[in-house]
């Protein structure tokens, strides 16, 4: 893709975020049952803003990077375009997916079934057709594996302390293995330990700063959607900077 032509889409993805975000902002305020939200006019604005920057971001990550086909979107050959489409989509429904599950979980503490749930088919379907068009099975694979040790590793997290876990954050656990495991083994095991750290942080910072107790109960759904957003841009750089350290 001429580098006028990725420009001109990466506007119009943002232009497109932008509508999105207006969507979102239906979804957070509607979604939660018997919550009814009042309106913040600057909120909204900055969920519709924020959209569109990820969905920038993320356009230009798939694009370019080999996250889409094996190789730089600007290297595609046009028979490749069909699968890199499909993971284009397939990451940009996850952003819209992330942005909403993060504001409701802060706002009620849950992580409705109505948007956590369709996530399954519809990775599967996208990513699946994506590895099936390339002809990379080793994706599916690990798309399978990811999701299901990872779902599997939130049971038993709730099994062992359900106070301490939701039903929503396991539910959610099984969708971002799936992108995680697709993406590769290092994302996938980035993205899955990065929640536990950016959320002890977090914690030991709001603790610190009186906002906190130990039996303050504290949303766990967004730092396992910002973990595994790590783990899918940067988890090898993360990676590679652990095992640096380790090593020195």
């Amino acid at each position: 893709m001429p580098a006028p032509a990725l420009v001109i889409s990466l506007v119009l993805v943002g232009l497109f975020g932008f509508a999105v975000g207006s969507l979102v902002n239906v979804v957070v305020t509607r979604v939660p049952a018997g919550v009814v939200a009042p309106a913040f006019p600057v909120r909204f604005r900055l969920v519709e803003l924020s959209t569109a920057v990820v969905f920038v971001g993320v356009t230009a990550w798939v694009l370019l990077t080999d996250v889409a086909s094996g190789g730089p979107a600007t290297d595609l050959a046009v028979s490749d375009w069909a699968a890199a489409s499909l993971v284009l989509v397939a990451f940009l429904y996850l952003a819209a997916v992330s942005i909403a599950l993060v504001l409701i979980d802060i706002d009620v503490h849950r992580l409705p079934n109505a948007i956590v749930m369709p996530s399954y088919p519809v990775g599967l379907a996208l990513l699946g057709g994506a590895a099936a068009l390339r002809g990379d099975g080793a994706a599916v694979a690990r798309m399978l594996i990811g999701g299901g040790v990872l779902y599997l590793f939130y049971v038993m997290l709730r099994l062992i302390q359900p106070r301490g876990m939701g039903g929503g954050d396991v539910k959610l656990a099984g969708v971002l293995g799936m992108y995680l495991g697709w993406v590769g083994w290092v994302p996938l095991i980035v993205g899955a330990l990065s929640a536990f750290v950016i959320g002890g942080l977090v914690s030991v910072v709001l603790m610190a700063a009186g906002r906190a107790h130990r039996r303050t109960t504290i949303a766990f759904g967004p730092f396992m959607l910002v973990g595994s957003w790590a783990g899918l841009t940067v988890g090898p750089v993360i990676a590679q900077w652990y095992l640096g350290l380790s090593s020195s």
